[in-house]
């Protein structure tokens, strides 16, 4: 049986100074980004955002190989962003008409059966409630593994980190939903800044609070 390590409060405050450091680092380097975006440089600014998301998703959720999946829980889960926790049925059933042929139909028949509401802004147990309201038990069991790609997180992953990292570049932002009682949200630079400010912010407690790097001590 291995007794536990004794870490020394010398090396506890060695550590939590590094980790002060690396974070003050990150929330310069977000600081930088904005006044690159105020100086007109507005891709290389969202690209940086990006990036930083990015990377981040990687080191917090080390275990998991599925870059957008963690682009997009990162960003539900910690940057305080109330818009980019909401739903579009459309983002999801573009994506499944696309790229998965097997589910395509399916993805059809959920698009007709809410009509203009597939592309109205929605919360996810109001998602989840058209899915049973509308398909089968096994249909919407198929899309159980899918749904998060509704999420307008995911919108930000395919419309502004994917040609930041794969191109030339995005757009400034892009206005997601258009129909019913919702107001259309529009996903900008500043949403984007402004969800990385609180990702470092949240990820900075967890590792000081832990005294483990994003929790886990499995990167540093």
């Amino acid at each position: 049986m291995h007794r536990p390590r004794c870490i020394s409060p010398a090396a506890v405050a060695t550590k939590q100074q590094f980790m002060t450091a690396y974070f003050d680092d990150l929330e310069a380097r977000a600081s930088f980004a904005r006044e690159l975006q105020a100086d007109g440089h507005g891709t290389e600014a969202m690209t940086l955002c990006c990036c930083y998301i990015d990377g981040l998703a990687n080191f917090l959720y080390y275990d998991s190989d599925k870059s957008a999946f963690n682009f997009v829980r990162l960003l539900r889960e910690h940057g305080q962003q109330s818009d980019l926790a909401k739903v579009c049925p459309l983002a999801l059933t573009r994506w499944l008409e696309m790229n998965h042929t097997k589910l395509a139909p399916t993805a059809r028949k959920l698009s007709t059966a809410l009509g203009a509401d597939c592309n109205r802004i929605m919360t996810d147990a109001e998602l989840s409630s058209a899915i049973t309201r509308v398909l089968t038990k096994q249909e919407a069991s198929s899309l159980s593994s899918h749904t998060w790609r509704a999420s307008l997180a995911f919108i930000a992953y395919t419309q502004l980190r994917v040609p930041s990292v794969h191109a030339t570049g995005a757009a400034n932002g892009v206005i997601v939903g258009s129909a019913g009682p919702s107001i259309p949200v529009r996903i900008s630079f500043d949403t984007m800044n402004t969800a990385l400010l609180a990702i470092i912010a949240s990820l900075r407690e967890l590792s000081v609070r832990s005294n483990k790097w994003f929790g886990h001590d499995k990167i540093f």
